[in-house]
């Protein structure tokens, strides 16, 4: 349950990263190559020994430091909406599909159970339609 950086004993040339599973048990080590990789543990981002990739002044807002992780992650930010569809899941959205699918049939179903016993002789049912969005008139005493 610990992390070590670069010592010669796991890593002799430097710039390791080692996953202890207790204070001596090595459970994974971790070696980029330091062609401007940087390391990622815990969601978080951190250069490894040596810096390849040195942080320019101003942020993200520096093209130098555009290809960061983290700067790339703002840059590329997922819509909300789309992370939320995907937090839904294939069970989430099929319900969402079946939910719109059964309020569409519904509809439908009312609205020409209306037609039947309202329509005119002779109106289309798009003519139904207009007629009963319009509402009706109301008549002058």
């Amino acid at each position: 349950s610990g992390v070590a950086v670069g010592t010669s004993t796991f890593c002799p040339d430097g710039g390791c990263l080692a996953l202890f599973l207790n204070r001596y048990d090595i459970f994974y080590v971790f070696k980029p190559e330091l062609g401007g990789s940087w390391v990622e543990f815990m969601g978080g981002s951190s250069a490894p020994t040596i810096s390849p990739a040195p942080t320019y002044d101003g942020g993200c807002d520096n093209p130098h430091n555009m290809h960061l992780d983290k700067c790339f992650r703002k840059k590329h930010a997922r819509k909300a909406s789309s992370v939320a569809w995907d937090s839904l899941g294939a069970v989430g959205q099929l319900s969402i599909f079946l939910l719109a699918f059964m309020a569409s049939t519904l509809t439908m179903s009312i609205f020409l159970a209306r037609a039947k016993r309202r329509r005119r002789d002779g109106e289309s049912y798009l003519g139904f339609l207009v007629r009963d969005l319009h509402g009706k008139k109301k008549k002058r005493k």
